[in-house]
């Protein structure tokens, strides 16, 4: 299972998608999760990779094309964690490609690139 603390990769993820639950855009219909990052059991890697899980491969994809870019790629990372060998190479294509990708280390963070990417501004409320 994905490690679950207060200021974990999983945490901040599962609080953008909160976020995004208030969000009144087409865009959240198009923004959906990898599921790439958690240890399974030996069979269910097998089978993830059966079904096309690939290593590397960013946490969030917005299928939402705003000029210039197709679409944007976001990958959490909390404290020291940096990206993979994996998710750089991915990262790079992607960019090569002309997606716009970003690392981001809270779930505000996520939120104000992904309105920065759709050319809106948010406002959280605490």
């Amino acid at each position: 299972m994905p490690p679950t603390g207060p200021s974990s990769e999983h945490a901040e993820q599962s609080r953008f998608f909160a976020y995004l639950t208030h969000v009144n855009h087409p865009a959240v219909l198009c923004t959906f999760a990898i599921p790439n990052g958690f240890l399974r059991t030996k069979a269910m890697r097998i089978r993830a990779w059966r079904e096309g899980v690939r290593a590397g491969v960013l946490d969030v994809f917005t299928a939402f094309p705003m000029h210039p870019f197709p679409g944007l790629w976001l990958e959490f990372k909390v404290g020291r964690n940096e990206l993979t060998k994996e998710q750089e190479k991915f990262m790079d294509e992607m960019e090569r490609l002309g997606y716009r990708c970003e690392v981001v280390r809270s779930a505000e963070a996520a939120l104000q690139v992904w309105a920065d990417y759709l050319g809106f501004e948010v406002t959280i409320q605490r």
